[in-house]
C-alpha cells in the first residue's frame, strides 16, 4: 500500500522535481517486490509514467498490467460460483 500510496503523490504533485523523485523510490520498491501491487496501483503508477514521460518504465508497467489483468480474469474464470453469485445481485 505504501507502494501505491507513493505513485499516487507522484501522480498528483505539481512540483516535477518532486513528482520524480517520489516515482523513483516507489519504482524502485515495485522491482524489489514483483507482483505485490494491486492492479490499480500499476495503474496509478503508469498514469505517473506517462506524466513524466517516462517511457522505459512505462513499458515494463504495461507488462505487469497486462500480467496483472490475466491473473485476475484466470482467477474469476476458475471461480465460477463467485460470477453466479455476482450475477444474482447485479
Amino acid at each position: 500500500m505504501t507502494i501505491e500510496q507513493i505513485f499516487e503523490f507522484s501522480l498528483l504533485t505539481d512540483n516535477t522535481h518532486f513528482g520524480t523523485n517520489a516515482f523513483n523510490i516507489a519504482y524502485k520498491w515495485l522491482r524489489k517486490i514483483q507482483y505485490g501491487i494491486s492492479y490499480v496501483g500499476l495503474n496509478t503508477a503508469l498514469k505517473a509514467a506517462h506524466k513524466y514521460d517516462l517511457t522505459i518504465e512505462a513499458k515494463k508497467l504495461v507488462k505487469l498490467l497486462v500480467a496483472e489483468h490475466h491473473r485476475i480474469v484466470k482467477n474469476f474464470k476458475q471461480n465460477s460460483w463467485i460470477r453466479t453469485l455476482l450475477k444474482r445481485f447485479f
